[in-house]
């Protein structure tokens, strides 16, 4: 009985955000997959217009998810109180995550984060996830898939990282952590661009990617509140030492200048 209590415990902070879905019905049918595996909660990027009536046609015994299902207007929204997102998708490019997960790796590693929320996110039926709507998550996941039809329904999709969370939490122990959710990491990012700015680490075209870098890097790693402040403080310290060492510079360029004046009218 502990066993499953700590399953449910650790499940609850695993919830399916669904971008703009085109079929209500697809959408109970996820919400029966979630429940099979123990996931209960279920967000919608969309229309507030959403057929509920239809999805629940399918949603059956599992309309207890789809009835508090929240619609958010975007995904960022979705998002923001969410430690880890994971954007499942089987494409790759230019544009896109340069590394993805198994869905058994993913669970694992979201599973570290028991008293933190972490989302893994489903893009439409037809198209998938978007460039931009991937890079609001912090890491791809993948589904191994044949190259003869290697298109999975939305609801299998949800099926199957849905087991692998179950699986994972059924088998593991889970120590309690509460890393920083996705407001204090976008501020903690934004704190180092400021203080690599002066550095001239970067051009000004460069902050945004470098700062999409900095925020996936950092969810993966599940920041604690202390740990983040230790890594700003250090970036603190470098932009300090900086400044410092620049104004130290500048009364020896100052002198060396003056130096010169001296000798070229002592020339004339």
């Amino acid at each position: 009985m502990r066993k499953e209590e700590n399953t449910i415990d650790c499940l609850g902070k695993i919830c399916a955000v669904l971008v703009k879905p085109k079929e209500p019905r697809n959408v109970g049918f996820a919400c029966r997959a979630l429940k099979t595996m123990g996931i209960t909660r279920l967000r919608i990027v969309g229309s507030p217009s959403f057929d509920f009536k239809r999805a629940a046609v399918t949603a059956v015994h599992a309309k207890d998810l789809l009835d508090p299902a929240q619609i958010y207007p975007s995904l960022p929204a979705a998002l923001a109180d969410v430690s880890l997102a994971a954007g499942i998708t089987r494409r790759r490019g230019k544009m896109r995550k340069s590394h993805s997960l198994l869905p058994e790796d993913f669970a694992r590693h979201a599973l570290q984060i028991k008293t933190g929320m972490a989302a893994m996110v489903f893009g439409t039926e037809e198209y998938g996830l978007t460039d931009e709507e991937l890079s609001y998550c912090n890491c791809a996941v993948h589904i191994p898939s044949s190259r003869l039809f290697p298109s999975l329904n939305l609801s299998h999709a949800v099926q199957i990282l849905g087991y692998a969370f179950f699986r994972e939490a059924e088998s593991s122990s889970i120590p309690r952590f509460r890393p920083i959710d996705g407001r204090q990491l976008a501020l903690l990012v934004s704190h180092i661009i400021e203080y690599l700015r002066p550095l001239n680490y970067f051009k000004l075209a460069e902050a945004q990617s470098l700062s999409v870098l900095l925020g996936d890097v950092f969810a993966r790693a599940c920041l604690s509140k202390g740990e983040a402040r230790r890594l700003e403080r250090i970036f603190q310290k470098i932009n300090g030492l900086f400044i410092r060492q620049k104004k130290k510079a500048m009364p020896s360029r100052l002198t060396t200048g003056a130096k010169l004046d001296t000798l070229k009218n002592a020339g004339d």
